[in-house]
């Protein structure tokens, strides 16, 4: 799969954008399976990983409960 085409689909998937981007890393990361331009490599830093994971964890989290949009008031 072509890196562009990786791209546009998780900017599709809306509120799942982070999964095509983790598993596309972590596969360049540990697999030879993906094999990354030059200058992409970028997408298989471990720290990149691990904030993708934290976000897709919370976006997940979010989506679970429901958002929490109700509990924070930004007016009196």
């Amino acid at each position: 799969m072509e890196l562009s085409a990786a791209l546009g689909l998780a900017t599709s998937a809306g509120l799942n954008a982070y999964i095509p981007l983790l598993i596309y890393g972590v596969l360049a990361r540990y697999t030879d399976w993906v094999n990354l331009p030059e200058g992409w490599t970028w997408l298989s830093d471990p720290i990149l990983l691990i904030i993708i994971g934290v976000l897709l964890a919370v976006s997940g989290h979010e989506k679970v409960t429901g958002g929490g949009h109700e509990k924070v008031r930004l007016w009196p």
